[in-house]
């Protein structure tokens, strides 16, 4: 599976301490697999986004996504086109770079 997770001979992934993932955000990935409902708050929504890219849950990280860009505050902008490049979102990314351009114009 990779350097931060495993899968047993029963089939169970394990997570590694080092993974990047903290239980809240995996909580809230666990009760979307299973409700399709996605809890995203300021707090934690870049752990949800770190946790639904590692397990490819595309639409979850959709959602994770159009909850940034909801959430671009012109002291936040800036951050997140790096995290758009980081995630592979090219809507985050260009969300971001959009709204930097409306405050600095001669910047991004």
């Amino acid at each position: 599976v990779g350097p931060m997770a495993s899968v047993g001979a029963d089939g169970v992934l394990t997570l590694g301490a080092d993974c990047g993932v903290n239980a809240e955000a995996l909580r809230a990935v666990v009760e979307y697999m299973y409700t399709g409902t996605l809890e995203l708050l300021p707090a934690t929504t870049f752990d949800v986004l770190s946790a639904t890219n590692f397990l490819e849950l595309d639409v979850a990280k959709g959602l994770c996504v159009s909850f940034l860009c909801d959430s671009l505050r012109p002291e936040t902008a800036l951050s997140m086109v790096a995290a758009g490049a980081h995630y592979d979102s090219a809507e985050l990314e260009e969300g971001a770079r959009s709204s930097s351009r409306v405050c600095w114009p001669h910047r991004v």
